[in-house]
């Protein structure tokens, strides 16, 4: 396949230029002559990206990562293997259709038997041989839920179904029912014992450690950090402490802003995070370190669903529809209703516009070519890059010759108020995957 005349963006710069692909994997970047036979797509005046990488989902399009397939007239789930497969085929789809060509299935608190059972479900589905493009758009798996420790950092979560991570052999056993595809964990480093040296093993097992929920001081936080803890779990989104005191070193929101070892993840749907905050912690850490999450539900991408229930926690969503709270709590966000796209249209934006910020006076509107190239780094580049250095793994971090076609053809319309961004096609390992999906 021969892409034409495209707007390539890579981490350095944009230019115009063809891009081949033999295999699933790019061959060839530049101006390249067709060979006869050869499939060629016409890019003119479309932008050519990576695609985008999903760190942190606990479902979309009626499906749930910890619970299965949802029936929205009973207000339940269906988590028998058979229901459970065929929700998460339908959610793959939907999570192409919206540009994400690599995600992480994450978990909520729930019992460990519960857990135990889904993960073999994900692990069987990604040996299965006829499921070549839907098992490739599986990352792995995210254990967000299991190992908080306090009440007042649970979130949406049940507190009912929090472990400590160094009793028993629980972590063996969620890793043997995954057969290796649980890659990322929160550790809340609060927790007595020997958590450190917990930390500091499922570092050595190539599995990424974040923090999140968490009660943490900055000084416990950044303990964790020196034994291998790298990430900050959907950051200034709470709950997780803050003091601007000087005692212990402030709170684990302190820690994480000055640790320079330290990715955060962000969503940037502007309800969890107001932008102005997005802009200030981006301006504080670069924006190489910050990684946009969509920490989607089973509700994105369904129509007519006005409360929920989840683990028995009670949701709701917004009468706007943008997004989802805690129905005893409102303004307690409960996951979001985000897609990667929306993600990345937003970022465009944020970046394309002077915004006063709340720790920052201002901060100005950057050129359009430096915007897309850091909303593509915060929506795929960054997990890469953290993601195959933690867990050895080989995520397509940029477009270079020798990585996997893992692509996205766009169009970017300027309107009086901004970008609109459409996707044209999406392709993984070189395979068009673009599907529209109607719910």
């Amino acid at each position: 396949m021969l892409i034409k005349n495209a707007n390539i963006v890579t981490i350095q710069n944009i230019f115009i230029g063809d891009l081949k692909i033999t295999g699933g994997i790019i061959t060839g970047i530049g101006q390249i002559t067709p060979e006869p036979g050869e499939e060629i797509i016409d890019a003119r005046n479309a932008y050519l990206l990576t695609g985008f990488i999903d760190l942190h989902t606990n479902g979309t399009a009626g499906f749930d990562t910890t619970h299965g397939m949802y029936e929205p007239g009973s207000d339940t789930f269906r988590s028998d293997e058979e229901n459970y497969c065929n929700a998460l085929t339908k959610a793959l789809k939907y999570y192409a259709g919206t540009g994400a060509t690599t995600v992480f299935l994450t978990s909520i608190a729930a019992p460990i038997e519960q857990l135990k059972k889904v993960y073999r479900y994900i692990n069987n589905y990604s040996s299965e041989s006829n499921r070549i493009i839907e098992k490739g758009i599986i990352g792995g798996i995210y254990n967000e839920g299991s190992f908080i420790k306090a009440d007042e950092y649970k979130g949406a979560q049940n507190p009912e179904y929090f472990y400590n991570p160094s009793e028993k052999e629980i972590i063996n056993e969620f890793l043997e029912a995954s057969n290796d595809l649980l890659k990322i964990f929160n550790i809340v480093p609060e927790w007595n014992g020997d958590v450190y040296q917990l930390i500091t093993k499922l570092r050595n097992d190539n599995k990424l450690v974040g923090i999140g929920h968490s009660g943490a001081t900055a000084d416990q936080f950044n303990e964790a950090v020196e034994r291998g803890a790298s990430l900050a779990i959907h950051f200034l989104n709470g709950p997780s402490y803050s003091s601007t005191k000087p005692f212990f070193g402030g709170g684990a929101v302190e820690a994480a802003l000055k640790n320079s070892d330290v990715y955060l993840e962000i969503i940037p749907d502007g309800y969890h995070i107001d932008k102005a905050y997005v802009m200030d912690v981006i301006k504080r850490k670069g924006a190489d370190k910050v990684i946009a999450v969509s920490d989607s539900m089973f509700v994105t991408g369904l129509d007519n669903i006005d409360e929920f229930e989840v683990s028995g926690v009670k949701g709701k969503v917004s009468n706007d529809g943008y997004y989802l709270e805690r129905a005893d709590k409102p303004r307690q966000l409960f996951g979001s209703n985000l897609t990667m796209l929306q993600a990345f249209e937003n970022l465009l934006n944020w970046f394309t516009s002077d915004i006063e910020g709340t720790w920052n006076k201002m901060h100005s509107a950057l050129k359009p070519e430096e915007a897309l190239i850091n909303a593509s780094k915060l929506c795929s580049g960054n997990a890469a890059k953290l993601m195959n250095n933690k867990c050895g793994m080989n995520l397509v971090d940029e477009i270079k010759v020798g990585k996997n076609a893992d692509l996205l053809l766009m169009q970017i319309i300027e309107k009086g108020d901004g970008y609109r961004c459409e996707l044209q096609e999406v392709f993984k390992s070189g395979i068009n995957v673009y599907e529209k999906i109607r719910i």
